[in-house]
């Protein structure tokens, strides 16, 4: 096989997407052939399955992250007293499906600003983002300021994400849902009190749900709001980065007078770029059925209508369809068949006018790139921590999406038990109880089968820098 193929040394297989189950991304995009030869012959000696995914909680202090994932892991509402902040990374296993197989591994990321030097060492591509964002940031001021504040609050956060793990997935939790608006109610008529209609029976249930209605009306059109503006920032800044795509492919289709082929694939492209666009800002909207509020229905039509007709998990495979893997490979597919195409209009030139075009197809594949790797939007909802409002519907979002491929393409590869041990002693031995992934147990197993040379492998995997091949 492959595995024995050692005297390769340049081997492209970034465009074959039937291998992209069967080999980790870093591999499979590597040019040196080596890295290729070495992980195939490592698996002939062992394999076990990827079934470990990596979720990022982001967002300022006090935020609520790390309720939220208490929440989370306990299936209840587990709010933490005020004063018990996260330092620095606090890094769990929790099991989304208990019934499953994959284990997320959280890392939950102080937010005050003398922890954000840390925030590099878990931000990565391949990994889930969920910034949290507290109410509590609408009712520290009010109006056009407090919107403008959690606007920029929430870009920083995207922004941050973005420049270190480009084109990742981000999904917006707003927290603290169950405090009501800070906002002086009117004082009763009291002539009303003092002569009620003695005729009119009042249902207790639907005033206490008028009631909460009313209250929290004004904190759910300011979320929407917020939300609709840093949507509304995304869409431009994408629209802006495709027409300065557009201009440049058009400037080199007639400058090398590229045919219909190149002028076909742009325009699927184009296509594919306009879904994306809209799935992205459908993503950042505050949709839980909160928008329906402000036609003065009551909790009891909202219940109903949710049920019939607004699917908030059909809209999330809907999301994931448009901006997963999948169709991110797609593009990359569509710009390399492009690029081939230029690259061979160029070579037909006099060789004294090729060298003109270098900066230009520089400038093309940059554009191409950052068209395709915008952060992409899931979804954006809200939970309570105390009542556990959304909660139950937040766990369920993330046991479907572990098991995701378009969001976690490595899931279920195949992995050598030398690489499993790697990873397993990376994490320094530590008992992981219940939490304990399918590559973990192999490599134990595997280890113990070794019985003589474990000792060695630890004291080999303990080494700062430890390789393959010393294993």
């Amino acid at each position: 096989g492959m595995g024995s193929l050692t005297g390769l040394v340049i081997l492209r297989l970034s465009g074959c997407d039937g291998l992209r189950g069967l080999l980790p991304a870093q591999v499979l995009d590597s040019r040196d052939a080596q890295v290729v030869v070495r992980f195939l012959a490592a698996l002939r000696q062992g394999r076990t399955l990827m079934d470990m995914v990596k979720i990022v909680l982001i967002g300022e202090g006090e935020a609520g992250k790390s309720s939220l994932l208490d929440s989370l892991e306990h299936g209840a509402p587990k709010p933490r007293e005020k004063n018990d902040r996260t330092v620095g990374i606090d890094i769990r296993r929790w099991m989304p499906d208990p019934n499953g197989t994959v284990v997320a591994r959280v890392y939950d990321a102080a937010g005050q600003r003398v922890y954000r030097a840390t925030h590099g060492l878990c931000i990565s591509s391949g990994a889930m983002y969920v910034l949290a964002i507290s109410e509590e940031n609408l009712r520290s001021s009010t109006g056009a300021e407090a919107t403008t504040a959690a606007v920029e609050q929430v870009w920083s956060w995207l922004e941050a994400v973005q420049v270190q793990a480009p084109g990742a997935f981000v999904a917006v939790v707003w927290t603290h849902v169950d405090l009501p608006m800070n906002e002086p109610k009117p004082d009763p008529d009291p002539e009303s009190e003092s002569d009620p209609d003695p005729e009119s029976e009042s249902d207790p249930e639907s005033e206490s749900e008028s009631e909460n209605e009313n209250e929290n009306k004004p904190m759910m059109d300011a979320k929407i709001e917020v939300m609709e503006q840093v949507a509304a920032e995304m869409f431009s800044r994408m629209e802006r980065d495709r027409e300065q795509l557009r201009t440049l492919e058009d400037e080199i289709r007639v400058e090398l007078s590229l045919n219909d082929s190149w002028v076909s694939l742009g325009e699927s492209r184009d296509g594919s770029l306009r879904k994306r666009l809209g799935s992205a800002r459908h993503g950042l909207r505050y949709r839980e059925v909160l928008m329906e509020r402000r036609d003065g229905m009551s909790q009891r039509q909202l219940a109903s209508k949710s049920r019939r007709s607004l699917d908030f998990f059909g809209s999330l495979r809907a999301q994931i369809k448009c901006l997963g893997s999948s169709s991110t490979l797609r593009m990359e597919d569509v710009h390399r068949e492009m690029a081939e195409l230029e690259q061979r209009a160029v070579q037909a030139l006099p060789e004294q006018e090729r060298s003109r075009f270098g900066l230009l197809l520089s400038e093309v594949a940059e554009a191409r790139r950052r068209s395709v790797l915008h952060f992409r939007s899931l979804f954006c909802t809200g939970v309570s921590n105390k009542t556990g409002y959304g909660l139950e519907k937040l766990r369920s979002v993330f046991s479907e999406a572990v098991e995701t491929r378009e969001l976690f393409p490595e899931i279920g590869t195949a992995l050598p038990l030398s690489y499993g041990m790697l990873m397993h002693f990376a994490e320094g031995g530590r008992n992981v109880g219940e939490h304990q992934t399918g590559w973990e147990r192999d490599v134990i197993k595997h280890v113990g089968e070794r019985r003589g040379d474990t000792e060695a492998l630890r004291k080999e995997c303990a080494k700062p820098v430890v390789t393959l091949e010393d294993l």
